[in-house]
């Protein structure tokens, strides 16, 4: 599980065991994207930070979502401010 540490070491290895059971039943993989190249995740940090709601459910993209899910899926970068 993983190429470095012990997990079963972790504070979190539980949740880690089932994160990593969950993957390798659904064949999915993970991969590392830097926050330049995913703008939506950014936005959603940013917005999440600002919030003084637990929890938030948006039935539609949000508006100030929408360029920035097109130019993730295009993989185009953008430069941060």
């Amino acid at each position: 599980m993983g190429n470095k540490g012990n997990p079963g070491n972790h504070a979190q290895s539980v949740i880690i065991h089932e994160a990593y059971s969950l993957l390798t039943r659904t064949d999915t993989t993970l991969n590392h994207v830097y926050r330049t190249a995913n703008q939506c995740a950014d936005h959603l940090a940013h917005m999440g930070a600002e919030q003084d709601e637990d929890l938030i459910v948006a039935v539609d993209i949000p508006t100030f979502l929408r360029e920035s899910l097109i130019r993730d899926s295009l993989n185009v970068r953008w430069v941060l401010d």
